[in-house]
């Protein structure tokens, strides 16, 4: 989660705004470190030669694992932490939800109240971000024509003696 909320603020939060492949780029070592100490930590002789046998595969896994940073760097740039967090509750919902319906899997009693919690909080933080925007929208269309016309040019006027004489800013 504090992965999720840093990538907002670093892509998308005042400051530093990065694309996101420069996200992913800096990312990556972080990733990396733990990689390599558990690697060490547990390193057979046999490692290497399955790595030799399989680096393919592996490569493979690793072009996978790089475009899914990249989809879930896009994902946090454009939506925000909370909205990335929400999908996936609702991914493992669809999950459990599909198990039972395709495979005939038993959903207990507990998971059917925890669903209902989950799509209720869902449904109000939906609608807590559709009065957001109607407000923010609504207060834009209060605002007077020119001003905005006058903050695009970037001219403002300057009176003096019962005239208005326009400057650039």
């Amino acid at each position: 989660c504090s992965k999720n909320l840093i990538g907002e603020m670093l892509m998308s939060g005042a400051g530093m705004k990065l694309d996101v492949l420069t996200f992913v780029l800096f990312q990556a070592p972080c990733s990396l470190l733990p990689l390599l100490v558990s690697v060490a930590l547990s390193w057979e002789f046999e490692i290497w030669l399955a790595f030799k046998a399989h680096w393919p595969l592996i490569l493979l896994n690793a072009l996978n694992a790089f475009a899914l940073n990249v989809v879930i760097a896009t994902t946090l740039k454009r939506l925000s932490a909370v909205a990335f967090v929400i999908i996936g509750i609702v991914k493992d919902s669809v999950i459990v939800a599909t198990s039972g319906l395709v495979f005939g899997d038993h959903i207990s009693a507990q998971q059917q109240v925890g669903f209902a919690v989950i799509m209720t909080g869902i449904a109000c933080w939906s609608h807590m971000k559709i009065k957001e925007q109607q407000e923010s929208d609504k207060l834009k269309e209060s605002q007077p024509l020119t001003r905005g016309i006058r903050g695009i040019c970037g001219i403002r006027g300057i009176r003096g003696a019962g005239l208005m004489v326009s400057s650039p800013r």
